[in-house]
């Protein structure tokens, strides 16, 4: 018990220890050097400079304080090659001793502590497969769901995917892990279908269970998977017990049906609420819609409100549309191009949800139509929002004005749109035109089966080569052209739709599948 609070108090001083150490060399006997005194400096005790230097890494490795190399540099500049050499080996075995030492002989409370001061802030396993990939680790992802980011849908989380991909990280997905075990010096993990997988470390991150067996103990009410049901004031089934957090069954503000959702903002606003109900106010939590943004290497991930699949459970009838706008004006230099997807109800047009994934601009849009949301907007009321304009921020129609106008043009029946899941069914028996409408270096780099290449420039001087009696499928890489494609079509007495997000959108997502099922041996299909 004692050396675990000495140990505790040494690393807490560590860092105070360096600086009064520096500052004591500096006013005692360095602080008249000159620069070329330094360089042909030689200590005419070079036993205790070398204690001095053995002192600094061993201080070094309870702190981030003092880098290292500028210590092992000092000891070059201040000692002959042949002491300079093995006092930095010592120093390094020093600096590594201490930290096993402490893990090996300090209480829990200690190592905890110096876990959570040196072990990155992530959110989950996809931050935590970032930040080991970017230290050079070989990095698999294995999990039973077939996505990574349950907030996204399947096909927006096909980006997330193709980025981790691209980056060096194995993703096995739709395996389920039975358990582990120690095969020498490596880990086992044991796979329900699959060959076992060897790796030297296993980090588990498999989500979040509230821990209310003292809720449970007490009597409290429990809501949904074991959390504590609370009433809009945060107050439990008890009078004057209240409860916050990751620990509470919480309404969806969207779909008002009961939902956990481990959040650190809705957390927050819980704990304030709750505190002022304590303290005799009349605070009220109306729901959560489980905001959230988080960054993966190059890509900015971020929702709000519900998926398709939330929609479809809790049976409501729904639309959404796919568009790849730019962050800000496309003629301004760094333009970054996002991938986003809008849900809104078909009867009320109430928006219900947004995802977003690219570069610059997403943790921008994301709040706007989470406040739209909040503020329970229709869809069609997108187009109204007067936001913010300059070519570096933004477009003089922003993303989020984009995706109302194609909502507006939807329902207003202007056009009609058809989405990457349908194109296999579209019928390629000639009683349909299919049309792809970008450039011939577009469509020579790939292109849906089936389709004929049009450009977009030249389609008014081919419109006698379609039959007006058959219905025109149109494609182009974003959605846009085809949109205008459709526009023309229908002006001249065409049944048109065209393809939502484009062929970039269907790529990608085709694709992905594709790289999901290589990366299984044969017959063991996951999806």
């Amino acid at each position: 018990m004692r050396s675990g609070k000495i140990i505790k108090r040494i690393i807490q001083l560590a860092p105070v220890l360096m600086i009064v150490l520096m500052a004591v060399i500096y006013f005692a006997a360095l602080k008249d050097l000159t620069f070329e005194q330094v360089l042909n400096y030689t200590p005419t005790a070079p036993l205790a400079a070398a204690a001095v230097l053995l002192l600094m890494y061993a201080l070094k490795s309870l702190s981030y304080f003092f880098p290292m190399l500028l210590i092992a540099a000092v000891a070059g500049a201040v000692l002959p090659i042949y002491a300079a050499i093995p006092v930095n080996l010592l120093g390094i075995v020093i600096m590594a001793s201490i930290p096993y030492a402490v893990g090996k002989y300090a209480e829990g409370e200690v190592v905890d502590k110096l876990a959570a001061k040196f072990t990155p802030d992530v959110k989950n396993a996809e931050e935590m497969a970032e930040n080991l990939a970017e230290m050079g680790v070989s990095v698999t992802i294995v999990q039973r769901p077939k996505q990574l980011l349950a907030p996204l849908d399947a096909d927006m989380a096909s980006f997330v995917h193709a980025e981790m991909r691209r980056h060096g990280v194995a993703l096995r997905l739709g395996e389920t892990v039975t358990g582990f075990r120690q095969d020498g010096d490596s880990v086992l993990t044991l796979l329900e279908e699959s060959e076992p997988l060897h790796s030297d470390m296993v980090l588990l991150a498999i989500g979040v269970t509230p821990d209310t067996h003292l809720a449970k103990e007490t009597g409290l009410r429990l809501g949904i998977r074991g959390s504590i049901a609370v009433n809009e004031r945060m107050e439990t089934s008890v009078p004057d017990i209240y409860a916050v957090g990751d620990a509470v069954e919480v309404s969806h503000f969207v779909t008002g049906q009961k939902a956990l959702i481990s959040l650190a903002g809705p957390a927050n606003k819980q704990g304030r609420i709750a505190a002022d109900n304590i303290c005799g106010g009349s605070s009220r939590f109306h729901g959560s819609q489980g905001s959230s943004v988080l960054k993966l290497f190059g890509l900015t991930a971020a929702s709000t409100g519900i998926n398709e699949k939330a929609a479809q459970a809790a049976g409501i009838a729904y639309d959404r549309v796919v568009l790849f706008p730019a962050s800000h004006a496309a003629y301004y230099p760094g333009a970054q191009s996002m991938a986003m997807k809008v849900l809104y109800e078909k009867e009320s047009l109430r928006l219900l949800g947004a995802q977003i994934v690219g570069g610059d601009g997403v943790d921008k849009r994301i709040d706007v139509l989470a406040t739209a949301i909040r503020a329970k907007m229709t869809a069609l009321e997108l187009t109204e929002l007067d936001l913010s304009y300059a070519p570096p921020y933004s477009s003089a129609k922003d993303p989020v004005n984009m995706a109302g106008f194609m909502i507006e043009d939807l329902e207003n029946g202007k056009v009609r749109q058809f989405h990457w899941n349908e194109v296999e069914d579209l019928p390629c028996d000639g009683s349909a035109a299919l049309l792809d409408v970008r450039t011939e270096g577009e469509y020579r780099r790939g292109h849906l089966n089936g389709f004929r290449n049009i450009p977009l420039d030249d389609l008014r001087e081919h419109l006698d080569e379609l039959e007006r009696d058959k219905p025109v499928y149109v494609n182009c890489q974003t959605g846009l052209r085809s949109y205008l494609a459709c526009r023309l079509l229908t002006q001249y007495g065409f049944t048109c739709a065209h393809l939502s997000g484009g062929y970039s959108f269907y790529q990608v997502v085709t694709q992905e599948r594709q790289t999901a099922r290589s990366a299984y041996p044969c017959g063991m299909e996951k999806l």
